[in-house]
């Protein structure tokens, strides 16, 4: 079942849930020096501690694959789409020791 814009601001998903279901569909992949970054951070849980630079640069990279997943799923891009975007898959890779 897809999961929808809609399911995460009605509280049926998390926002972890969401936006984990938007990063595999836009397929994105690991870059290795944002992952040591990540983990060396002390916010795991937010990932505040590493520069919004890097992120905004994650999402720009990014941009067409991201924007394209959003659109899947019934949102539309945004920068802060796409950052929540990029810290789900490298909390989530971290979480699962892959970085």
């Amino acid at each position: 079942m897809q999961i929808t814009r809609k399911d995460y601001l009605s509280g049926r998903v998390s926002h972890e849930e969401y936006y984990r279901s938007v990063y595999r569909e836009a397929g994105l992949t690991i870059n290795k020096q944002v992952a040591e970054e990540v983990s060396g951070t002390n916010d795991i849980e937010n990932l505040n501690d590493i520069r919004m630079g890097i992120w905004n640069s994650l999402v720009v990279r990014y941009h067409e694959s991201i924007r394209k997943a959003l659109k899947v799923h019934g949102d539309g891009f945004s920068v802060g789409a796409g950052v929540c975007v990029m810290k789900a898959l490298y909390k989530d890779n971290y979480l699962n020791k892959i970085i």
